[in-house]
């Protein structure tokens, strides 16, 4: 049975995001992908249309469609684990982390402190790290973790990378309970002293940045909350 150009843009859409297709990668003919998927070619070619008018993808004249280079695309910390439960991937070409941090500190934010159902100055496991693309910063990750998190998954207080992308499975291998996310929370305001600082841009600048925050919770109640900060530019990937 024949789909249609959306479910098409999506197929290849994932593969992009995903890093299956690489920035230059030349994507099949128009007439292979129309048979592969049971359609005609003004259907592939309105499928191309929709990715290239999302920066996507390049048509070249004579010589094809490739893949376009990402260089202001910020792939968050929900869409990573997404990317990870499809693909075993939690990094894509030319994707990087830097600057890692863990710390169990008191946590004094009245929202923090609200999201994850605890009391202020009661102890959290904060992990922060500025991931690159190409070499450049391009997201500054924070994950702030309850107890109730890291006395089942305690890999989640070293500094071992990939214990983020991990713990929800851990979690429920190790309790039997899934780990849900709550809606997408999205603000703006202007970069503070850590977050220019982060970005590589000098501190007198008014830097405008896109926030994204999360909050992970099972059956029994909150157990992370997550703060992505996109660098001034950045447009947010898929979630």
């Amino acid at each position: 049975m024949s789909v249609g150009y959306a479910a098409i843009a999506d197929h290849f859409r994932r593969k992009i995001l995903d890093g299956e297709l690489s920035p230059g990668e030349r994507l099949p003919p128009v007439r292979q992908i129309s048979q592969n998927f049971g359609v005609a070619g003004t259907t592939t070619n309105r499928a191309f249309q929709v990715l290239k008018r999302e920066g996507l993808i390049e048509t070249h004249p004579g010589s094809g469609t490739t893949v376009a280079h990402l260089p202001d695309r910020a792939v968050t910390g929900v869409a990573r684990l997404s990317r990870l439960e499809r693909t075993g991937r939690g990094l894509s070409p030319g994707e990087g982390v830097a600057n890692r941090l863990v710390r169990r500190l008191s946590c004094a934010d009245p929202e923090i402190c609200d999201q994850l159902s605890i009391e202020p100055h009661e102890e959290v496991v904060v992990r922060t790290m500025v991931y690159r693309q190409d070499d450049k910063p391009v997201r500054l990750g924070v994950a702030v973790y309850s107890l109730a998190a890291t006395s089942v998954v305690p890999e989640l207080e070293s500094a071992e990378p990939g214990a983020t992308t991990r713990w929800k499975g851990l979690h429920k291998e190790r309790t039997g309970r899934e780990i849900h996310a709550s809606p997408e929370r999205r603000s703006a305001r202007f970069a503070d002293a850590r977050e220019l600082a982060a970005f590589e841009l000098p501190l007198t600048v008014a830097a405008p940045v896109l926030m994204l925050q999360v909050t992970f919770h099972d059956e029994r109640g909150p157990l992370a909350y997550w703060e992505d900060t996109l660098a001034p530019g950045q447009e947010q990937v898929d979630t």
